[in-house]
């Protein structure tokens, strides 16, 4: 009885932590409304990817005419307003063009894909970050070539990460192998991060151990954020962590805060998660062994 209480219990703290790591890793996928570089996930300090993308692409707020004027065209019916609004909806700052998306029909929203998708042509880092922003709010594919070939060329960070980022909220899994190298050779932090977090949506669950060898040299990077992430994402690996790595992630839970940084409890979180799934293991093993002893 005492066993089965045991073993009740740590499926239920197992459970608990899955389920906080799994809805931090969906902020890159849905992007939270505030573009504070410090919003709350898993670790309480990391932009996600998507806040990463609109930091590029954030601008003064919309003055109260520009936002008549969106209103205006959005209610119209007619052609030449839509020409407008499309116009309009590429020159404007992120804040009217998450308006006009999220009130957008349908074919509208077909509309501005294709228009984002085309706009990644564009020799402007900021226009190809905005474009990125639009197709990864809009989860539309129009973009999936443009983004692969970025990670391919000689993309400017702040761009790797916008199609990092999209490529993830699109589950593109043919990115993995160029989001696993920007993950392993990255310079820039804010790519390296966004590489970190989106490995698992672009695929990451089928190539386990590939993530490993990203993720266990980046607990020692020099970065707090960049060590961040590397947690964040081990939540998704707990029986792939080698001895070397528990021990990092035991050295990094009595790291102290510093300001916004809590890297502790983030370490602390992913132990017990681990501890959780051992006591399963444990308590399962003798009921195991019973069965076999009884020819089950």
């Amino acid at each position: 009885m005492k066993r089965a209480l045991i073993v009740a219990f740590a499926i239920f703290l197992l459970a608990a932590t899955i389920v906080s790591f799994r809805f931090s890793n969906r902020e890159s996928s849905s992007p939270p409304p505030s573009p504070s570089p410090t919003a709350p996930v898993v670790q309480k300090y990391i932009p996600s990817a998507s806040q990463s993308m609109r930091s590029s692409a954030a601008s003064s707020p919309a003055s109260p005419e520009d936002r008549a004027k969106a209103t205006r065209l959005l209610s119209a019916a007619d052609l030449e307003s839509r020409k407008q609004l499309l116009d309009f909806h590429r020159s404007t700052q992120r804040d009217l063009r998450r308006l006009i998306e999220e009130r957008a029909a349908p074919d509208l929203k077909l509309a501005l894909a294709a228009q984002s998708a085309e706009g990644l042509v564009s020799k402007s880092a900021a226009e190809q970050v905005a474009a990125f922003d639009t197709l990864h709010h809009l989860a539309s594919s129009d973009g999936k070539a443009a983004a692969l070939a970025c990670l391919k060329s000689n993309s400017t960070p702040e761009v790797a990460a916008a199609a990092i980022a999209y490529l993830g909220r699109i589950n593109a899994h043919e990115a993995f192998d160029a989001v696993h190298k920007l993950g392993m050779e990255s310079t820039n932090e804010g790519a390296k991060a966004t590489a970190l977090r989106n490995l698992v949506l672009v695929g990451g669950v089928s190539h386990p151990a590939e993530v490993m060898e990203v993720l266990e040299p980046a607990l020692s990077d020099p970065s707090p954020r960049i060590q961040a992430e590397a947690l964040r994402t081990m939540g998704r690996f707990p029986d792939k962590i080698s001895p070397a790595a528990r021990a990092r992630i035991e050295e990094l839970s009595k790291t102290p805060q510093v300001g916004a940084v809590n890297l502790g409890d983030s370490a602390r979180m992913l132990l017990a998660q681990l501890d959780a799934l051992k006591k399963i293991n444990l308590g399962s093993k003798p009921q195991h062994e019973a069965q076999q002893r009884e020819g089950l």
